[in-house]
This record gives structure tokens, sequence and C-alpha cells, in this order.
């Protein structure tokens, strides 16, 4: 499982490869352009190395628009989780946090929102602390679904306390795409 979640991390979880709410663009290309201007007319000047980076990235597919307009209701579901958790010495969660919580309530909006055949669930790993999200795979294409626990709660390893007052909102839903067969792989892991 490390290793499959090691490289859909790699191939995958790429900072910024979702899109800008406003914008409508991927965000990669954004800050490529926000970073490096516009890429110079064939025959000059070839934009710096880090441009080209920045261009490798995927574009926003059409699934994954489909689960961007989902997020709104993904925060909603975070928020009640959330909302729904209260800590103490009867803690149902033994002073763990929420985050596999989280991905189960995601993992619910995308089988009674999203349309057509498509494989989810969520997974668990050791990524520098215990954390479980949402991976998803439609036909040829895979997707990483998270919110990142640094969002709603501090701790580490089995101990999490809760941030005080978070209000979730459509962006810290983060969807990145990830290879579809290791999104199977990681799935269909029973370890």
């Amino acid at each position: 499982m490390k290793n499959t979640l090691k490289k859909i991390g790699k191939a995958g979880a790429v900072a910024g490869a979702f899109a800008l709410p406003v914008v409508g663009i991927p965000a990669s290309l954004y800050m490529a352009k926000k970073l490096y201007g516009k890429p110079k007319a064939k025959g000059s000047e070839k934009p710096p190395g880090k441009f080209k980076e920045w261009l490798r990235l995927e574009a926003v597919t059409e699934i994954q628009q489909s689960l961007m307009k989902l997020r709104p209701q993904m925060a909603a579901a975070a928020q009640q989780v959330y909302d729904e958790w209260q800590q103490g010495e009867d803690d149902d969660l033994n002073g763990g946090g929420i985050c596999h919580l989280i991905a189960e309530a995601i993992t619910d909006v995308v089988i009674n929102s999203f349309p057509g055949n498509f494989e989810v669930g969520t997974v668990n790993a050791a990524c520098g602390e215990q954390h479980v999200w949402v991976m998803m795979a439609v036909g040829e294409e895979g997707f990483e679904i998270d919110v990142p626990y640094h969002i709603y709660e501090t701790g580490g390893g089995y101990t999490w306390q809760k941030i005080p007052n978070v209000k979730f909102v459509p962006n810290d839903i983060v969807i990145s795409p990830a290879n579809a067969d290791d999104a199977r792989g990681a799935l269909n892991d029973p370890y």
C-alpha cells in the first residue's frame, strides 16, 4: 500500500492541480502565468525551465470539473462531521482524529451525487501522519479527494485535538488527479 500511494503521490497529488473557482483555469497554469508571464512567441527566447514544469501539469478534465461542482456538498458533509465531534473523557474516538469520518462522508456525497460508473472509497496510510482520504477511479481517470487534516485538527499518530471554530469552505476540498490503475489498486488493497 505504501508503494502504491507513493506512486499516486508523485503522479497525482501535484500542488495546485485543482481549478481556481473564480478564474476557471487550472491553478498550475494560473500560477505559471502569474510567476513567469506569458511564454514568448515561437522563435524568441524560451521561458524559464520552471514554466515548462508548471505547464506539464494536466488540465482539468470534464470528470474533475464534475467533482469540483460537488465541493460545496463535500464541505457541508465535512462540517457536519466536525460539528458532531465532541472530545472529552468519554470520547468515542479515544482521542483520535476525524479524518476517517470526513473521508467516509465525502465518499457518501460522491456515491449519492456523481453520475455514471466509478469506484470510490477511503484509503489510509502513514504519510508523515496516520491519515485517511478518498480515492476514486472513473474510466481512465483517477482522483484523490481530501481535506488536509491541519485545517481541523492538530496532533499526530492516533492522538488529535480539535481546532476550535473551523468552518469548512469548498476550497478546503482538494481534488487531485491520480493514476486510475493505482487508485483502483489502493481501493482493492485488503490492507
